[in-house]
C-alpha cells in the first residue's frame, strides 16, 4: 500500500519503542539460564578456576544453549530501531519518492516545478508529478521551487515500499489571470491546453473545466506575452500587462487547428502563391509569380496538403510559333521551392491526385492528326519521374472522380480511333480496358463509385470498384464530385439548392446526406484538411475566395480572397 507523508518536522525516532512481548520472554529465559549456571557453580566446593575460567564459561553447554537466544534478542532489538534499520538498508539499496505539487489557491497541477532532496532533483510534468530516484532511506529534507512561487522545504521519512508525497501545496504572490481557450473554426471550448509566460518557466495547465489560472509576474511593468499551446492546434500568443490582467481578470483566446492552406493571389500585381492558417491568419507569400502568368495559371494541392502542382508560363518559354507556352511545376510548400518537371507542349491540364505524391495530368499538342496529340501522364511530385499512360490522336479530356483516385475514364466518340467506346485507365499499372463498346453522350455521376450512362435509350451503370457495367432501371441525373474524408467515413459533395452551391455530408457510401454550412455558395471542393474540416472555393459577384467549413457545426470561416482563372482581377 502506498505510503503518503508530508510532515512539517522530522518524525520522532522509534528507538525507544516498547519491545514485542515475545522479545521479553526470550530475554528472561536467557537470564535464568545464566543465573542457574552461576548458582550451581557456587554450590560446588572446588577451587576457583585458573586463567582458563572464561574459556570454561564460553564452552559450557548452557552457554551454547543461551547463545542463539541472545543472538535472536540482539537482532530483534536491532530491527526495532529504525535508524539502524535504515542504515543497513542504505548499504545495499536506495528508494524512490514521487511528489505531487499543486497551486495552493487553485489546486491546479504545478508543472515545471523543481523538486530536490540533497543533490537529487527532478521537474514536475503537466500533471504536477515528479519522481526522485536513489533517495536514501530514513529522514530526508525536500525542497520545492518554482519561478514566481515561494520556496517550500519540509522533511519526509523515506521507507520501504512506495513513497508518495503530496499534494504539496505551494504559494505564489503573482497576479492571477484565468485563461479560457476556444477553437476558432467552431468556437467550441478546448479543455486541454497549457499557458506559459514567454521567456520564463511560469506556466499553468488547464483543469477539467477548461480553465488555466496563470500567475503573472508583478515585477514586469511592460507587455507580457502569454503562449497558449494545445495538441492539434497552432500556438497562439496573447499580450497583456499587469494592469490589464488586474482589471480584466480573465482572457478568452482562440486557437486554430493545425494545417495550412495554399492559394493563388494577384493582390501584389503578379499571380503569387500564398499560405495561411485555416482561419486566414498569418498569410505569407511563399512563391513569387512572374509577369508571364495569365488566366491559364492553375494551382492544385496534394491530398495531404504538403505539395502542389502548378501550370504556369512563369519561365516565359516559347513554342515553335513563338508564343509563350506553359509548363508543369512541382511545389514543396514546407521548403517553399518550385521545380519544372514537364514542358514542351502548348497545353497542360490537371486531372487529379492518385495519392499524395502522384499527379495525373494531360498534355495536348493542338494537332488533331498527330498520333500522340493527347496524352494522359502521371508525375511523381517528389522525384519528378514522369510516366505516359495513354495516347491518342484527336482531342480528349479524361474524366476523373476523387472517390476513385486509381482510374481515369475516356469517352471515345470517334469511330476512327481504335479504342472506341468507354475506356478506363489504371493510373498505377497503365492498363487500359474497354468497359463498353459504344460511347455515351449522356453520362451522369449522381452516386459515389458509379457512372450512369444512356446508350440507345438503354440505361447502364459503371461500377468504379470492380470496373464492370450492368443494365440499370433508374438514373440520378447529376454531375457531382464526391470527396472521401481521410478516415473514409464521410463523403462530401455539392448540390444546387435554392440557387446556391450547398455542401452535403453523407456516410462512406454517400447515403444519409445532410446539408451543412450557411452563407456561402460553394463552387468547388478543394480538399479535406482532416476528418472535421473541409476547404472549399466560392465565386460570386464580389470575386472568388476560399473558405474552411467545420462539418460538425456547419460554421464557415473565410480564409482569403483568391485569384481565379475565370475571374482575373479578383484576389
Amino acid at each position: 500500500m502506498a505510503k503518503l507523508k508530508d510532515q512539517d518536522t522530522t518524525d520522532a525516532n522509534d528507538a525507544n519503542d516498547s519491545q514485542d512481548p515475545g522479545d521479553s520472554v526470550k530475554t528472561n529465559e536467557a537470564h535464568e539460564l545464566i543465573q542457574d549456571n552461576v548458582e550451581r557453580h557456587d554450590s560446588v566446593s572446588e577451587p576457583a578456576p585458573s586463567g582458563n575460567g572464561f574459556k570454561l564459561v564460553f564452552t559450557s553447554k548452557k552457554f551454547r544453549i543461551a547463545l542463539p537466544i541472545l543472538a535472536a534478542v540482539g537482532a530483534l532489538v536491532l530491527v526495532s530501531v529504525k535508524p539502524l534499520q535504515y542504515s543497513l538498508l542504505n548499504l545495499v539499496s536506495k528508494s524512490s519518492v514521487e511528489f505531487v505539487v499543486v497551486d495552493d489557491e487553485t489546486l491546479a497541477a504545478a508543472q515545471s516545478t523543481t523538486v530536490s532532496i540533497g543533490n537529487l532533483r527532478a521537474e514536475t510534468d503537466k500533471n504536477g508529478r515528479a519522481v526522485l530516484r536513489g533517495v536514501p532511506y530514513g529522514s530526508n529534507e525536500y525542497r520545492v521551487t518554482k519561478e514566481l512561487y515561494l520556496t517550500k522545504t519540509n522533511k519526509v521519512e523515506v521507507a520501504l515500499g512506495t513513497n508518495l508525497i503530496g499534494p504539496v501545496k505551494i504559494h505564489s504572490d503573482g497576479v492571477p489571470l484565468v485563461i479560457k481557450v476556444n477553437n476558432s473554426l467552431n468556437m467550441a471550448s478546448i479543455k486541454d491546453f497549457q499557458a506559459s509566460v514567454e521567456g520564463s518557466k511560469i506556466s499553468a495547465r488547464s483543469n477539467k473545466m477548461g480553465e488555466a489560472v496563470l500567475k503573472l509576474p508583478t515585477r514586469d511593468k511592460g507587455s507580457i506575452k502569454v503562449i497558449i499551446d494545445a495538441k492539434g492546434f497552432n500556438k497562439a500568443k496573447y499580450e497583456t500587462t499587469i494592469a490589464d490582467a488586474v482589471s480584466r481578470k480573465s482572457a478568452a483566446i482562440n486557437l486554430t487547428p493545425e494545417g495550412r492552406h495554399y492559394f493563388l493571389s494577384n493582390r501584389a500585381g503578379k499571380i503569387d502563391i500564398y499560405s495561411a492558417n485555416l482561419d486566414g491568419s498569418d498569410q505569407q507569400k511563399i512563391i513569387a509569380g512572374s509577369d508571364a502568368d495569365d488566366t491559364q495559371t492553375v494551382l492544385s494541392i496534394s491530398l495531404d496538403g504538403q505539395r502542389g502542382a502548378l501550370i504556369s508560363k512563369r519561365d516565359n518559354q516559347k513554342g515553335p510559333n513563338g508564343q509563350v507556352i506553359p509548363a508543369l511545376y512541382s511545389i514543396d510548400f514546407a521548403q517553399k521551392t518550385i521545380k519544372r518537371i514537364d514542358e514542351g507542349a502548348p497545353s497542360f491540364g490537371i486531372v487529379g491526385w492518385a495519392d499524395s505524391t502522384k499527379l495525373a495530368y494531360t498534355v495536348n499538342y493542338n494537332d488533331y492528326n498527330r498520333s500522340d496529340n493527347a496524352k494522359l501522364k502521371t508525375a511523381d511530385i517528389v522525384s519528378g519521374q514522369l510516366n505516359t499512360l495513354y495516347t491518342q490522336k484527336g482531342y480528349n479530356n479524361p474524366l476523373f472522380y476523387p472517390e476513385d483516385p486509381g482510374h481515369a475514364y475516356f469517352i471515345q466518340s470517334d469511330p476512327a480511333i481504335e479504342s472506341y467506346g468507354i475506356i478506363s485507365v489504371d493510373l498505377a499499372t497503365k492498363k487500359a480496358q474497354r468497359l463498353h463498346e459504344t460511347p455515351s453522350y449522356e453520362i451522369f455521376h449522381g452516386r459515389p463509385y458509379y457512372l450512369d450512362f444512356i446508350v440507345d435509350n438503354s440505361s447502364f451503370g459503371l461500377s468504379m470498384k470492380d470496373q464492370t457495367v450492368q443494365s440499370i432501371t433508374t438514373i440520378k441525373r447529376a454531375q457531382n464530385q464526391y470527396y472521401k474524408s481521410p478516415n473514409a467515413q464521410k463523403m462530401a459533395w455539392i448540390e444546387n439548392r435554392d440557387g446556391k452551391g450547398t455542401i452535403i455530408i453523407g456516410d462512406s457510401n454517400g447515403d444519409n446526406g445532410t446539408a451543412v454550412g450557411k452563407g456561402v455558395s460553394a463552387a468547388s471542393i478543394i480538399r479535406w484538411v482532416s476528418d472535421d474540416y473541409l476547404v472549399l472555393h466560392a465565386i460570386d459577384q464580389g470575386g472568388s475566395a476560399d473558405f474552411v467549413l467545420d462539418v460538425g457545426s456547419g460554421m464557415n470561416t473565410k480564409i482569403s480572397d483568391t485569384f481565379a482563372p475565370q475571374a482575373f482581377g479578383h484576389g
